[in-house]
Order: C-alpha cells, then sequence, then structure tokens
C-alpha cells in the first residue's frame, strides 16, 4: 500500500475576536500562491478569502473572519511558507497584531492507495461486525465514514475522519485535525512549525499502518 500527504492546513483561532477584517491589498493577494491570472480574492459570509483557481481539489485558500485565520495549501513546506507570510503580513497592518491565538490546527488530508483489500468491507469487519448484533430484516451495506478521537501515552491527541475514496474501492482517505493548545505571543518558526506538521503526520500514518495491517 502506498501514502501520500493530499494537502495542509494551519488554522489558528483567535484569543479574541478580530475587531472587523483586515484590509489586505489586492496586489499582494493575486500574488499570495504565485498565479495572479488564476487567484481569487473576495469577501464572502465565512470571511476575507483569497482562492487559487484549480481544476480540481485541493483548493489552496485562505480565509480569515473574527474567529479564525486558515490556510490551505498542497504540501506541507507551502503551508508553513504561506502561512508565516501572511501572518508577517498582518502584523503590519494590524497595529495590536500579536498572532494572540487561543489554539492552533496542525491539519492535513491524506490518502492510502492500493490496499490489498476492499476499504468498505475492511472497515465493515473492523468497527462494526464485531460489535453488532443482528437486526432481523436489516443487513449494513457499507460504512461511509468514521471519526476517531486518538490519544497516545505522551498526551497527543488528534482526530480522524476517515472514509472509502469514491473512486477506488481498495483506497482509503483520511482528514486529520491535530489541535494543539497555544498560549505564546508569537507563533514558531519555519524550523519549528515544519516539525509540528511532520510529527504530526508521522504518528497519525505510524498509526492508520497499525490499523490497516491488524
Amino acid at each position: 500500500m502506498n501514502h501520500r500527504v493530499i494537502s495542509a492546513s494551519f488554522v489558528g483561532i483567535w484569543e479574541s475576536p478580530l475587531q472587523g477584517l483586515p484590509e489586505l491589498d489586492r496586489r499582494f493577494c493575486l500574488d499570495f500562491f504565485g498565479d495572479p491570472y488564476y487567484t481569487n480574492t473576495m469577501v464572502t459570509p465565512e470571511g476575507f478569502v483569497i482562492s487559487k483557481i484549480v481544476p480540481e481539489p485541493p483548493v489552496p485558500n485562505v480565509l480569515i473572519n473574527p474567529n479564525r485565520i486558515q490556510i490551505t495549501t498542497t504540501d506541507v513546506d507551502s503551508v508553513v511558507e504561506k502561512s508565516l507570510e501572511i501572518l508577517e503580513k498582518l502584523s503590519h497592518i494590524l497595529p495590536n497584531f500579536h498572532f494572540p491565538f487561543s489554539s492552533i490546527g496542525i491539519n492535513s488530508e491524506q490518502e492510502w492507495i492500493n490496499l490489498p483489500f476492499s476499504c468498505e468491507e475492511w472497515m465493515y469487519r473492523k468497527f462494526f461486525a464485531k460489535e453488532m448484533d443482528p437486526i432481523e430484516d436489516f443487513e449494513m451495506v457499507r460504512p461511509y465514514h468514521i471519526r476517531l478521537e486518538i490519544k497516545k501515552k505522551n498526551s497527543l491527541r488528534f482526530n480522524l475522519f476517515m472514509e472509502p475514496r469514491s473512486n477506488s474501492k481498495n483506497a482509503i482517505f483520511i482528514g486529520l485535525n491535530d489541535d494543539k493548545f497555544w498560549s505564546e505571543k508569537s507563533i514558531p518558526d519555519y524550523i519549528s512549525l515544519k516539525d509540528m506538521y511532520l510529527r504530526s503526520i508521522h504518528e497519525s500514518k505510524d498509526f492508520m499502518n497499525r490499523l490497516l495491517e491488524a
């Protein structure tokens, strides 16, 4: 079986709600993902958005609203780079802005392909078949998705959303939410932030490999 990271996201939850949305200049926004002709910037009901136009997901984007900031890209290096870039920009246009997060999310989407079995059948056997008593006249056809909260002995805790890949019966998708309490008044440097992603992905990959092979 083969593993790959599909996307990576940084989420920062403001310690106190922002008073209004920051005014980022249009040129900065259009150049943010390096492709101004295929980048949109707008205010939506969810907040201020910078979004790259791509033919299929994942969509590189930024969302800023009074409650949080979220940056999503296709890999770890770029999410770290772009997160630090926009937070640096915000520090210059918001005079009292000191990265006041109450928590941060080191999130990712991952997939395992070429599994030696059907993912739907594996999910049924792994999570349901042994636990469910037969119900007369009813049969579980397939599980669509499962959410798990995982805690390791070192107090690492993360949430997994798991579902079969729609385009392959021998593949599984997971969405990883790795939320961390954050009391610092600054964010980590590039190396430290990247290390958080690599550790998070390593731990979740290790967990899933053991689960799939058990």
